[in-house]
């Protein structure tokens, strides 16, 4: 497997688990109505999933309507929408016990959708390994110019952008 092939699978890969790995741990926190620590793992969800899901929409989606077709790869970005407003929601709200005591409930309900989206769309990388090398290049090169300039989430998508 070619280096940049890797690097960009491993990354991809990596941060899946990242993000799965915060997500079970913000419904942890919400299911103990631990306000501080939800509000924590927010901020580091909202940092990891910036660059993660500007690579996707920007780079990977595009490329994936060949095999996947146009409406599943919107499904896709719907699916983004939904998470992009819950972190905005997440953000301004879940460091308030009061907040987190009365909406836990939806919020645990808000995250199921979460956990779908990033069990499938680690999936991807069986189709991510059939690209043209050109195609990976362009992966690994887009991925490169993100790091250099993370933005989280929330900042990448502004609530009125969403």
């Amino acid at each position: 497997m070619p280096d940049y092939e890797a690097k960009f699978l491993e990354t991809f890969k990596q941060e899946h688990q990242t993000i799965l790995d915060g997500l079970l741990d913000l419904r942890g926190a919400i299911r103990q109505r631990d306000a501080a620590r939800a509000q924590e793992l927010v901020r580091a969800l909202d940092q990891v999933m910036g660059p993660h899901f500007r690579v996707e929409e920007e780079a990977l989606y595009p490329m994936l309507t060949d095999y996947l077709g146009t409406e599943n790869v919107r499904n896709l970005l719907d699916e983004h929408r939904g998470a992009i407003a819950a972190m905005h929601l997440f953000k301004q709200h879940m460091g308030d016990p009061a907040w987190l005591q009365a909406q836990g409930p939806e919020a645990l309900k808000m995250l199921e959708g979460f956990f779908m989206h990033v069990t499938s769309c680690d999936g991807l990388s069986i189709i991510i390994e059939r690209f043209s090398d050109t195609q990976k290049i362009e992966l690994a090169e887009h991925l490169d110019r993100v790091q250099a300039e993370p933005l989280p989430l929330t900042e990448w998508r502004p609530a009125t952008g969403v």
